[in-house]
């Protein structure tokens, strides 16, 4: 792999991650799309590393780098 391809790699990467938000308390956490800015609510009983965008015309991949952190 070039250096090319790997920046371009890593720039994709960069740009499908987003760090969820939420409380103890809460029954599901919610992120934000940085591919379209959709906010997205998901339930923590189904909740998962790489989520789909909800948005129909989106549905892009979306990486939680907080996923542990979500209690």
């Amino acid at each position: 792999m070039n250096k090319k391809n790997l920046e371009n790699k890593t720039n994709l990467e960069e740009k499908m991650k987003t760090k969820a938000s939420s409380g103890k308390m809460l029954l599901f956490y919610q992120f934000e799309c940085p591919h379209c800015k959709t906010m997205n609510v998901c339930s923590k009983d189904y909740k998962m590393e790489i989520s789909l965008c909800s948005n129909t015309g989106c549905r892009k991949m979306i990486i939680i780098e907080n996923f542990k952190d979500i209690a």
